[in-house]
């Protein structure tokens, strides 16, 4: 229990320096993928993360690299978001923690899946959404988190539920006005509107809707949850942490 104690306290400031001890603790979280048997393959992905998986691949050298980096600066913006906006009791590098511990306990985050990339153009939106609060010139704020949420989508197209986020965060940080619910949706357009007509000027855009629209949609696999207990527990797990979050909405709010 003191040795344990001791590392947390590691974590119990906000200073600049601290922030690499979270790169090496994603690095030996994730370091398992060199000698456990992969046993992941993205599926429903967007067209940029088809894209990213043909160029990049999710495993190797590389891809575990661009991992690594990439929840590092997801970890790092949800501490400073955290730490801007004062929704802690005390401003530690805690948050980041968890969310790479919470990342590296699944195998849709643990390889550079499309999953794991578009997760930081959510986090990029919620930063822009907190921004929106007592701010009489959010327009472009509000504007962005869409761009961002639509991004995101794009690589992962279930990405495209958190517009329901970007809604309800105008009704709580915010007074709600359809207008700003308009530029949300603007923002949103705007990469889908130049991804149309690039494809489109491409001769590709049977095969964009086909990859981000169509072989997109699916749903819990009923019949695979009750055959593999992995799936099954991870599904439970996440219902654990959602209802701890409902339950402290009140604190949180």
């Amino acid at each position: 229990n003191c040795y344990y104690s001791t590392v947390l306290s590691l974590f119990r400031t906000n200073q600049i320096v601290a922030y690499f001890l979270l790169l090496f603790y994603a690095v030996f979280l994730r370091f398992s993928v060199f000698w456990v048997a992969p046993s992941f393959e993205p599926t429903f992905n967007g067209v940029l993360g088809e894209y990213t998986i043909r160029s990049i691949g999710t495993l190797g050298g590389f891809p575990f690299i661009l991992g690594v980096i990439l929840l590092s600066l997801q970890a790092l913006l949800i501490n400073i978001t955290i730490s801007r906006y004062r929704t802690a009791g005390e401003l530690s590098l805690f948050p980041g923690l968890f969310y790479i511990l919470l990342a590296s306990s699944f195998p849709e985050f643990l390889f550079l899946s499309p999953a794991l990339i578009a997760n930081t153009f959510y986090i990029l939106a919620l930063m822009e959404m907190m921004h929106t609060y007592k701010n009489n010139a959010a327009a472009v704020r509000i504007v962005n988190a869409g761009l961002w949420i639509a991004i995101g989508s794009l690589f992962y197209f279930s990405h495209i539920v958190f517009l329901i986020l970007a809604f309800s965060a105008l009704g709580i940080l915010r007074a709600f006005r359809l207008k700003e619910a308009i530029m949300v949706i603007i923002g949103f357009a705007v990469p889908y509107v130049i991804a149309n007509v690039y494809f489109f000027w491409t001769d590709q855009w049977s095969m964009f809707w086909q990859q981000q629209f169509v072989n997109t949609w699916s749903f819990l696999d009923v019949s695979r949850l009750s055959i593999q207990g992995d799936q099954l527990f991870r599904l439970i797990f996440l219902v654990l942490i959602t209802l701890v979050a409902l339950l402290s909405f009140r604190r949180y709010t």
